[in-house]
C-alpha cells in the first residue's frame, strides 16, 4: 500500500523506578517502561501493554465505524460522514493475499437540476487495486469510475493505514522504528521512539512516538517536516478501550505546530478480529 500520512498537520529525564499500570499491561513484561534501553525492550514493554505479543500480534483483521471532524470558524465541531471500516490488517494472515480495506459509507454527490443525492458507496482499496461500487435507493450494486469517489478512498485509506501501523504494527517491514529515551513535552515526560516509513509507502514526514510512562501506550505522535526537521504537527491519541487485552482509542486528535485543534478522529463499534470472508474483499 503506498501511503501518506497526515502532514497537513530533548531534554532528557532522570531514571526512575515507577512501572507502568499493571491493569493495562495485559499479560505483563516484568519490565518498565522507564528503564527501557533500546527499541527492542521498548517494543517487549509496548507488547505486554496489549495484552502481550501473542494478542499484539495476532491482529489479522479489525472493523470498526470512522467518523473524521473538523472545526468551523467558530471552533464548533462539524462530523463528516461516517465510515465503515472493515481492513484486513496484516498481509500475514494469509500469503497469497494482500493488506486490504472496505469501506462503506453515503456521499451526497450532485444530481438533476442542482439537486444533490445520498449514494452508498462501497470502495475496496488493495496494495494494486481501487475498486469502488454505488448503490442508489434499493438497487443493486453499480460498479463506478468516479475519480471523486476513488480519490476519497484512497485518501482514507492512506491516513487510517498510516495511523494504525504507528500504533498496532510497530515491528511492520514497513515502518522502522529507533528508540529515542526519555523526553519531555510539555511538562509530561515520555519513552520515545523515532520512526519513518520505508520509502516504498511515500510517507516523507518522519514522526516521533511518545509512550505514556504509566501505561506503556502512545499519547502522542509528532510529525516533522523530512527537510527542516521542524514539528509541522502532532496526533494526540486518548480513551483508550480494552478489547481482550488489545487497546484502541475511541479518538484522535490532529493539533497544528502551536497545539491548536485542526480535527479529530472518532472510532465506535470497534472489532479485533471480526469473522471476515476472502469475499469481503472483492466486491460488496
Amino acid at each position: 500500500m503506498r501511503c501518506a500520512i497526515f502532514a497537513s498537520t530533548l531534554l532528557l529525564a532522570t531514571l526512575a523506578s515507577t512501572p507502568f499500570a499493571q491493569d493495562n499491561a495485559g499479560q505483563g513484561s516484568g519490565l518498565e517502561i522507564r528503564t527501557s534501553t533500546d527499541m527492542d525492550q521498548l517494543l517487549e514493554i509496548y507488547k505486554a501493554a496489549h495484552g502481550g505479543a501473542e494478542r499484539f500480534d495476532g491482529v489479522n483483521y479489525l472493523e470498526f465505524d470512522f467518523t473524521p471532524w473538523v472545526l468551523d470558524e467558530k471552533g464548533e465541531r462539524i462530523a463528516l460522514p461516517t465510515r465503515n471500516v472493515q481492513t484486513r490488517f496484516r498481509d500475514n494472515a494469509d500469503e497469497q493475499l494482500q493488506r486490504s480495506m472496505r469501506i462503506e459509507t453515503d456521499f451526497e454527490l450532485p444530481g438533476d437540476n442542482d439537486a444533490v443525492r445520498k449514494v452508498q458507496v462501497v470502495s475496496i482499496v488493495t496494495e494494486t487495486a481501487i475498486n469502488i461500487w454505488r448503490k442508489e435507493g434499493e438497487g443493486e450494486y453499480i460498479k463506478s469510475e468516479s475519480r471523486e469517489l476513488m480519490l476519497s478512498a484512497v485518501q482514507d485509506a492512506k491516513v487510517l493505514f498510516a495511523q494504525l501501523d504507528m500504533l498496532l504494527y510497530l515491528d511492520s517491514r514497513d515502518l522502522r522504528c529507533t528508540y529515542g529515551g526519555l523526553m519531555t513535552r510539555d511538562k509530561v515526560s515520555y519513552v520515545t521512539a523515532e520512526a519513518a516509513f520505508r520509502p516504498a509507502r511515500e510517507v516523507q514526514e518522519p514522526v516521533r512516538l511518545y509512550f505514556d510512562l504509566k501505561t506503556a501506550l502512545i499519547k502522542r505522535i509528532d510529525v516533522f517536516d523530512p527537510q527542516t526537521k521542524m514539528r509541522v504537527g502532532s496526533t494526540l491519541v486518548d480513551d483508550y478501550k480494552d478489547h481482550e487485552g488489545l487497546k484502541f482509542p475511541e479518538s484522535i486528535s490532529f493539533v497544528s505546530r502551536s497545539m491548536e485543534t485542526l480535527g479529530g478522529w472518532d472510532f465506535a463499534s470497534v472489532k479485533v478480529n471480526p469473522e471476515l470472508s476472502r469475499e469481503t474483499f472483492l466486491k460488496p
